[in-house]
């Protein structure tokens, strides 16, 4: 069986080398050998008791396990959630490595590729190269011309979501979208890609709420159709930790590999 160092090694060398990254191990040590791989969004706690449950000792997950982007665990000491976190980890020999930066590095960019897949618009891909150096790679989709009232149910359908959260009109018209999953949904990124690419409409997961959907209630306004639909950030990178499995299989045929799911984190009440 191959260990854990082994197999971040295939990871990390199938994308493009970063100076500076958050992926790293979280825990577990590099020389264990691995017994199987659960692909995951967000190592949750109740993730991480099935994946040793189901003796899955690594975890690649997308998001960091305790609850900070950088892991400066020293920003809530003695937190009695934090702790109990760790004392699974440790109990069950868990391993955890974080797959977020490098991901988004792969060609084509596995989360990007993932929701794509997932809402059935591989086919509606544009070519040639993208107007905007962009942290990860996307290019905008042409669809077939339909109501913003009609994507949305296309969305929740493709994804089960029970709701998005919308800012636009309902019965303006989508041809040219642009896909930005995660937390790239801000000004910075999305205004930008709103004009070099002549977007009718962004799908992305999340953003500060006073960036991009202020900027786009401005322009309906003014009388300029555009749209944005926020999925939520789990919801749209959910779907690239799902085709990792895929991807990773041929490269280690002799372990076992599974996606594992978590409950949606908000509910409307």
């Amino acid at each position: 069986m191959p260990t854990i160092n082994q197999v971040v090694d295939i990871l990390q060398k199938s994308a493009v080398a970063l100076e500076k990254t958050v992926d790293t191990l979280k825990a577990g040590e590099g020389t264990a050998e691995v017994l199987g791989i659960a692909s995951v969004f967000m190592p949750s706690h109740d993730i991480l008791q099935r994946c040793a449950a189901r003796r899955l000792n690594l975890v690649i997950a997308h998001e960091a396990p305790f609850y900070h982007h950088l892991d400066q665990l020293n920003v809530w000491p003695g937190d009695g959630v934090l702790q109990a976190k760790q004392q699974l980890i440790h109990e069950s020999g868990l391993a955890i490595f974080r797959w977020h930066d490098h991901i988004h590095r792969t060609h084509p960019d596995l989360i990007v590729d993932g929701l794509i897949r997932d809402l059935d618009w591989t086919q509606y891909l544009t070519s040639g190269k993208p107007k905007l150096d962009l942290p990860l790679e996307t290019k905008p989709l042409v669809i077939p011309k339909m109501p913003l009232r009609d994507v949305v149910q296309h969305i929740k359908a493709r994804l089960r979501l029970d709701f998005v959260r919308v800012v636009g009109d309902p019965e303006m018209t989508c041809v040219r979208v642009g896909v930005l999953p995660g937390y790239c949904g801000g000004g910075a990124l999305a205004i930008p890609y709103f004009e070099a690419e002549h977007l009718d409409l962004i799908i992305t997961g999340e953003g500060p709420e006073w960036e991009t959907p202020e900027y786009v209630r401005d322009a309906l306004s003014q009388g300029k159709a555009k749209a944005l639909i926020v999925l939520g950030h789990g919801p749209s990178e959910e779907s690239g930790m799902k085709y990792l499995v895929d991807w990773m299989r041929p490269l280690l045929p002799c372990l076992p590999i599974e996606f594992l799911a978590e409950a949606r984190l908000f509910r409307l009440m």
